[in-house]
C-alpha cells in the first residue's frame, strides 16, 4: 500500500456539521478549480502560503494517485487531508458554485452556514491603509469585505436591494437579512464622496446595517498597530512551523481565530514533547464544545495514559485540569463511577477547584438514583437460588503473603467487582486470640474512610476460613519503584509523603496506629494517589494503655519503643515515616546493616546529604527530627509535619523566584 493511500485510509471523518464550523475561503478554488475538485469530489479547506500547506476533504481514496501531481503542481510542503461522504460534498460544493455565480453576477456574498463571524464592508482604496484596516479587523475575529470606493459600494447595495424588493413574501424577511453579506459598514469620512449623507442612504435601504466613519487622526495608531500585530503573527507561526513546534503553532492559529488550522497541527504534536498533555487537553476540550464527548474522552484519556506513565508524574494545575475535563466527559457518557473516582481526586487536592464539590455531590445522587431505578442492579444476583449456594468471593489469583494470611485478587460475585481479599492462615484459625486480633484489623479498617487509606469491604468466615474483603489497588508500591529509579527526586518524595502524612493524621484523629509503616505499604495507583494498606498489626489507642503490648512492624522501620517491646502511641508511626522519606531521597534506609533494631535504639541517623549532597539543609532536619529516639522529641503529630513542609517549601519556592533559580 503506497504512502499517499495509507495517508488517506487514516484520515479523520468530518460530518456536515464540523465543515459548518470552518470558514472556508471561496478563494481557495482559484488555487484548485471548481471543475477539477468536482470531478475529484474533493474539497480544499485551508491554504498557507507561507508554510505551502494545504488541508482538504476527499470522497474517493482513489484520489491518492493525484497527490503526489498536486504536490508538485502547487509546490506544496504539506497535505493534510479529512475524509467526507459524497452526500456531505455535494451538500457543500452546491452552496459554494451557486455562491461562485452570484459573486460573478457582480453581487457579494458569503455562504451564510459558513461564516458565522461578524462581517464588515471596508470601504477603502487599495493601499497601506486598507490592508493595516483589514490586519486589525481580522486579528479581532471580523471578517472584511473590502470596497475600492463609496461609487462600488452604493452600486452593490443598490443591486442587493432591487433583488430582495422583488421578493414580496414577508415570511422570508428574516432570510432575507442573512442575504446581506455584511452587518457594518465602516469607513474613513476622508475616502467619502458624501459622508454627511452616507449614512442616511444605507440606512434607507437596509435600516439594520451599523455604520462607522473614521476621523483620519485615527490612521496613524492603526498603522502602527497592524504592523506589530502582522509581524508578530506571521514570523511566529512560520518559525514554529519551520522547527516543526506543532502546540505552538497551534496556539498562534487559535490567537488568530483560525480554530479548524489549530486542531490540525494539535494532532502533530508527538508523544515525546513536552506540551503533549496540554496538546490532548485542548483537542479535549475543542470536542467538549462540540458535545462530542466520545471524541473528547479519546484525547483526555491518552493524556491521562501519557501522565500515568511517568512514575514521578506530579499532579500540577494542568493535571488537575485534566483529571476535572476527563471527569466531566465520563459523568456526560454515563460512566459514573469513574467520574467519582476523579472528582474525587481533584478535590482531594484542592477542594475549591472549580466546581468539584457541586459536580461531586451531583454525580453521587445520580448513582443513587441509578441504584434505585435497578440500573445497576447491585446484590440481585444474591438471592437467587444459585447464588446462594456459591461461595460469596471468587478467587482469581494470589498477590501477596503476610505474617496472618494470605491475600488473592477476587471478584466478588454479588457485587461483580474485583476486590483484595485477605485469608488467615488455616493453621491460625482455631487461636481464638489471633481470630479475635484478625477481625480487630478488620474493625480498625471499618473506622477510616479516606481517599489515602484502603477500604474496607466486608469480613466475615467462609468455608470455615476467615477473611477481609477490601478495595483491589491495580498499581505498584513505593518499594518497587524505588528498586526500579534507585531514589526520587525531592518534589516527587514530597508529594508522595504529604499524601502519607494526610492518611496518618486522619487515621490517629480516630485513635488507630498503623505499626508498620513502610515504603512497602504504600501502593501507588494509576492516578498517583498513595494508598496506604496492612493495617494488620494496627490497634485501637485506647485497648493500649495497658504494660504489654504486642510487637509487630519491619525491622529497618521499627521505632526504637516498637524494638523494646515497650507501650507504643502514634508517634511510632511519625518515626516510621522519618525512615520511608529517607529512602525515598537517598535509595537506602538508615541503618541497612545487620542488627538494625540495635541501631535504632542507640545510633543516631546519619545525615542523608552524605549520600545525596544536593538534599536541602531543611529537608536534612526534617528527617533527623522524625528519627529522634524519643517520642516526645519527635514532632507530635502528622499534621505538625505538613505544616511544616507547607511552610519551608513555599519559603524557598520564594527565594528561588526572587533569585531566579529553578527547583528541581
Amino acid at each position: 500500500m503506497s504512502n499517499a493511500l495509507s495517508q488517506l485510509n487514516a484520515a479523520p471523518e468530518l460530518n456536515f456539521e464540523d465543515l459548518e464550523e470552518i470558514k472556508i475561503p471561496i478563494d481557495l478554488f482559484e488555487l484548485l478549480p471548481f471543475e477539477y475538485c468536482r470531478e475529484h469530489q474533493i474539497l480544499p479547506l485551508r491554504f498557507d502560503e507561507e508554510t505551502r500547506s494545504l488541508s482538504m476533504a476527499f470522497v474517493m481514496p482513489e484520489f491518492a494517485d493525484n497527490l503526489d501531481t498536486l504536490r508538485k503542481q502547487h509546490s506544496l510542503e504539506n497535505i493534510f487531508t479529512f475524509h467526507i461522504s459524497a452526500e456531505v460534498f455535494e451538500q457543500v460544493f452546491d452552496r459554494f458554485e451557486a455562491l461562485n455565480e452570484k459573486r460573478d453576477s457582480g453581487i457579494q456574498e458569503t455562504p451564510d452556514n459558513f461564516e458565522k463571524s461578524w462581517t464588515i464592508a471596508l470601504i477603502e482604496s487599495p493601499g497601506e491603509v486598507r490592508s493595516a484596516m483589514k490586519v486589525i479587523l481580522e486579528s479581532q475575529r471580523y471578517a472584511v469585505l473590502c470596497f475600492d470606493s463609496e461609487d462600488d459600494f452604493r452600486e452593490d447595495l443598490l443591486k442587493l436591494h432591487r433583488r430582495l424588493q422583488e421578493d414580496e413574501d414577508l415570511v422570508n424577511l428574516a432570510e432575507n437579512h442573512r442575504l446581506v453579506p455584511f452587518q457594518s459598514v465602516m469607513a474613513r469620512k476622508e475616502s467619502l464622496k458624501t459622508p454627511k449623507t452616507f449614512c442616511d442612504f444605507v440606512w434607507a435601504h437596509f435600516n439594520y446595517i451599523r455604520v462607522a466613519l473614521l476621523e483620519d487622526r485615527w490612521v496613524t495608531g492603526i498603522l502602527d498597530q497592524a504592523s506589530l500585530a502582522s509581524s508578530e503573527n506571521s514570523d511566529d507561526l512560520g518559525f514554529f512551523l519551520r522547527h516543526a513546534d506543532y502546540y505552538h503553532a497551534a496556539i498562534e492559529c487559535f490567537k488568530k481565530g483560525n480554530i479548524f488550522q489549530g486542531v490540525e497541527l494539535l494532532e502533530q504534536v508527538p508523544a515525546a514533547n513536552a506540551h503533549y498533555i496540554k496538546a490532548k487537553i485542548l483537542l479535549g476540550k475543542a470536542f467538549l464544545k462540540k458535545h462530542n464527548f466520545n471524541k473528547a474522552t479519546i484525547h483526555f484519556q491518552k493524556a491521562y495514559d501519557h501522565w500515568c506513565e511517568d512514575p514521578e508524574g506530579l499532579v500540577n494545575e494542568t493535571i488537575l485540569k485534566l483529571f476535572y475535563h476527563l471527569a466531566y466527559t465520563f459523568e456526560k457518557m454515563g460512566r459514573l463511577d469513574d467520574a467519582l473516582k476523579l472528582y474525587e481526586r481533584v478535590a482531594a487536592e484542592d477542594p475549591l477547584f472549580r466546581e468539584v464539590s457541586h459536580r461531586l455531590v451531583k454525580v453521587k445522587n445520580k448513582r443513587k438514583k441509578a441504584i434505585k431505578v435497578g440500573e445497576r442492579k447491585l446484590g440481585l444476583p444474591a438471592f437467587s437460588k444459585e447464588h446462594r449456594e456459591q461461595n460469596r468471593y471468587e478467587r482469581l489469583e494470589e498477590i501477596g503473603k503476610g505474617g496472618m494470611g494470605i491475600v488473592y485478587r477476587a471478584r466478588d460475585r454479588v457485587l461483580g467487582r474485583e476486590v483484595a481479599l485477605k485469608i488467615l492462615n488455616s493453621h491460625f484459625k482455631h487461636d481464638e486470640k489471633i481470630v479475635e486480633t484478625f477481625l480487630r484489623e478488620a474493625k480498625s479498617l471499618a473506622s477510616l474512610n479516606h481517599l489515602n487509606i484502603v477500604t474496607i469491604f466486608d469480613a466475615g468466615i467462609e468455608d470455615g476460613n476467615y477473611y477481609i474483603s477490601m478495595e483491589f489497588i491495580d498499581g505498584r508500591t513505593v518499594r518497587d519503584l524505588l528498586k526500579k529509579k534507585g531514589h526520587f527526586r525531592l518534589s516527587t518524595s514530597l508529594a508522595l509523603s504529604k499524601q502519607v502524612l494526610k492518611a496518618l493524621a486522619y487515621a490517629h484523629s480516630k485513635h488507630v496506629i498503623h505499626r508498620d509503616i513502610t515504603t512497602n505499604n504504600m501502593m501507588l495507583t494509576e492516578t498517583k494517589v498513595v494508598k496506604l494498606m496492612d493495617f494488620g498489626l494496627a490497634r485501637i489507642v485506647n485497648r493500649l494503655h495497658s504494660e504489654q503490648s504486642i510487637i509487630g512492624g519491619t525491622p529497618y522501620f521499627m521505632s526504637p519503643e516498637q524494638v523494646e517491646g515497650a507501650p507504643i502511641d502514634h508517634r511510632t508511626d511519625i518515626y516510621s515515616f522519618g525512615v520511608c522519606l529517607y529512602e525515598m531521597l537517598t535509595g537506602q534506609v538508615p541503618f541497612p546493616m545487620e542488627n538494625p533494631g540495635y541501631h535504632h535504639l542507640h545510633t543516631q541517623a546519619p545525615d542523608p546529604r552524605k549520600i545525596k549532597a544536593d538534599i536541602p539543609e531543611w529537608t536534612s532536619k526534617l528527617i533527623a527530627r522524625c528519627l529522634e529516639k524519643k517520642p516526645e522529641s519527635r514532632f507530635q503529630s502528622a499534621d505538625e509535619i505538613l505544616e511544616h513542609i507547607r511552610k519551608l517549601s513555599n519559603d524557598r519556592s520564594q527565594r528561588n523566584r526572587r533569585d531566579g533559580v529553578n527547583e528541581s
